[in-house]
C-alpha cells in the first residue's frame, strides 16, 4: 500500500492518542488489506476533541473545512490530496467507540472500530446514492472479507445498540 506522507503524519499523531477510532477506508485496510483512498476518518469522543485535533493540524499547515449539523460535528482538514475527517456524534460515541480494538500498523498501535462495526458501516455506505463506483467496489470487497472474519455473536449484540439514525438516515 502506498501511504502518503500526510497519512503518515496523521497516523503518527493518532498513535499518541486514545480518544478516537479509525473507521471507513483506512480501518477497512487494517482489517482486510483492501487498498483505501488517500484519506483517514476517525470518530472521536467529544466536540472538544474535534476542535483540538483540528487546531493541531492547522498549526501543522493543513487547511480546514468545517461541517456541522444537529446530529454530529465534523471537521475536515486537507493537505495536498490527503484529507482527514474528524467526527463526533453521540450515537458513534455510545455504539462504536466502546467496541473499538487495537490494530498495529508499522509498529504503531492504532484504535479502530471492530470488524463487526465496520461491516455494518460499510453495508450502510453501500446504500448511499452519491457513492462513487470506485468506493462501492471497494466496499463490496471489504464486506466480502469481513463476512469471514466477524464474530456473529458480537454482531448481534452490536445490532441491538444501534440508534435510529443508523437505520433512518444512514449514519451514526
Amino acid at each position: 500500500m502506498s501511504i502518503t506522507p500526510e497519512m503518515e503524519e496523521i497516523l503518527q499523531y493518532l498513535h499518541t492518542k486514545d480518544n478516537y477510532a479509525l473507521f471507513a477506508g483506512f480501518a477497512a485496510y487494517l482489517h482486510t488489506g483492501v487498498e483505501p483512498s488517500p484519506d483517514i476518518d476517525v470518530f472521536v469522543s467529544s466536540h472538544t476533541d474535534v476542535k483540538k485535533i483540528t487546531e493541531d493540524f492547522i498549526k501543522k499547515g493543513w487547511n480546514q473545512f468545517d461541517f456541522k449539523t444537529n446530529d454530529f460535528f465534523m471537521s475536515t482538514v486537507k493537505k495536498n490530496e490527503t484529507t482527514f475527517d474528524i467526527i463526533f456524534s453521540e450515537p458513534a460515541q455510545k455504539v462504536l467507540l466502546p467496541c473499538r480494538i487495537v490494530i498495529s500498523f508499522q509498529d504503531k498501535p492504532l484504535y479502530t472500530i471492530s470488524a463487526e462495526a465496520l461491516l455494518l458501516t460499510k453495508m450502510n455506505q453501500l446504500t448511499s446514492l452519491k457513492r462513487s463506483d470506485d468506493k462501492t467496489k471497494r466496499d463490496r470487497e471489504v464486506i466480502h472479507v469481513l463476512r469471514e472474519k466477524i464474530d456473529v455473536q458480537k454482531l448481534r449484540k452490536l445490532l441491538q445498540t444501534l440508534e435510529d439514525s443508523f437505520w433512518t438516515r444512514g449514519y451514526f
